[in-house]
């Protein structure tokens, strides 16, 4: 799956079913209810796909930092535009997106942050990891996706699946700027070229026998950091002769 980059960002004031002066639909939410028979969320290929409230080094952006993300997916058939578009985690407050070209299945990823000045996929705003809810309206002011995400723990994603269709629960694969396939689960490895062979491996004979008098035998950097040192030997060995 590509990610689209983005460029540019919307020149439009987004009018909510009204001019972009008037907007009747705050003013008086009763006499203004578009797709009130689901939710007043309207039907659209745009979607919120996936997010990251708690990056612990699940995926890093230009900087180098491991801040929130929202991926955005494309789920019709056809290619659309997100110029217009707009996104927030506050229901009167709107972030108009950045113009990209999305085809089919394609995705955007938006780093919410707080840092817009580091890009325009940068967002101002950021995730709780407490659970909030999302916003995603078009360029004529319909609310196209909403979705409320539970706390989530660090690297655990809140993810649709099947990619771009499904219903959201948390994941801890998260496939930022990749499909999220029909479940929850690692991606599949990627299929090799047809031209790429491999010549036929030889172990050697005998196997090496282990170091000694010590070897490294395990190690682990998270939750606990540690190197664990095995004595192959027969006889005991005094540790200030050695280092690590």
């Amino acid at each position: 799956m590509r990610r689209r980059s983005l460029s540019g960002f919307a020149a439009l004031v987004l009018g909510a079913c009204g001019s972009p002066s008037v907007d009747p639909c705050h003013a008086d939410p009763a006499s203004c209810q578009p797709c009130a028979e689901t939710g007043g969320v309207c039907a659209d290929p745009l979607k919120l796909n996936e997010l990251l409230a708690d990056n612990e080094g699940a995926w890093i952006d230009e900087a180098k930092e491991t801040d929130d993300w929202i991926e955005l997916c494309n789920s019709g058939a056809a290619p659309i535009s997100t110029l217009g578009y707009a996104i927030s985690d506050d229901p009167n407050g709107f972030t108009f997106l950045p113009a990209a070209r999305l085809e089919p299945g394609e995705t955007v990823l938006l780093w919410a942050d707080g840092s817009r000045g580091q890009g325009p996929d940068h967002l101002p705003f950021e995730l709780s990891r407490r659970g909030e809810t999302l916003y995603l309206w078009a360029p004529d002011g319909r609310l196209v996706d909403r979705v409320t995400f539970p706390p989530l723990d660090e690297n655990v994603s809140f993810a649709r699946a099947p990619h771009g269709t499904g219903a959201f629960a948390p994941c801890r694969f998260p496939t930022p700027a990749r499909e999220n396939g029909a479940s929850c689960g690692p991606p599949p490895p990627p299929e090799l070229p047809a031209e790429v062979t491999f010549a036929p491996f030889a172990w050697p004979e005998p196997w090496p026998a282990p170091p000694t008098p010590l070897a490294l035998d395990e190690l682990a950097l998270w939750p606990a950091a540690f190197v664990e040192v095995r004595n192959t030997g027969a006889a005991a060995v005094d540790l200030a002769d050695f280092a690590v």
